[in-house]
């Protein structure tokens, strides 16, 4: 890994920019904090574009399937196009489907919030239990009495 550098003037902005063709840039707190956009985001981000710039959204919250990003990215008038989001949920969802080979006939417990059993459905991967949303102040626990036997 390279020492950080200080970029201190437009030749140096523009060496920079020159040298990457990709960017991946983390969602929150990095685009957004809470409901509030970072300032001068969206500029940062149009002058990407603007360069040809490609873009790769990523995150590690599970709270939010790609659907669910883009809706945020829409409500803070983000600017966002389809392929542009590689968030937990989906590498997920996209790995049990496409590198192990999930079985179909098969489920998987889930234990998480929506954001993933939306990806698990998107890519029809059959699942059991329930989304817990982990941001309500009470957890409420669930006990499935008998065991769905497609769990695998």
């Amino acid at each position: 890994m390279s020492k950080p550098v200080k970029l201190s003037n437009a030749s140096d902005y523009e060496a920079f920019l020159d040298k990457y063709d990709t960017f991946l840039i983390d969602c929150d707190g990095v685009i957004w904090l809470e409901n509030i956009v970072i300032p001068n985001l969206r500029e940062v981000l149009s002058l990407l574009r603007k360069k040809g710039k490609n873009l790769l959204f990523v995150s590690n919250n599970s709270a939010k399937s790609q659907k669910g990003f883009k809706k945020t990215f829409e409500k803070l008038n983000i600017e966002i196009y389809d392929g542009e989001i590689f968030g937990s949920t989906y590498a997920s969802a996209y790995y049990l489907k496409n590198i192990v080979k999930f079985p179909s006939d098969k489920k998987v417990y889930v234990v998480g919030d929506v954001g993933i059993t939306e990806e698990l459905e998107s890519e029809g991967i059959r699942f059991a239990g329930a989304a817990v949303s982990c941001y309500k102040s009470k957890i409420h626990i669930y006990v499935v009495p008998q065991i769905d036997s497609c769990l695998s």
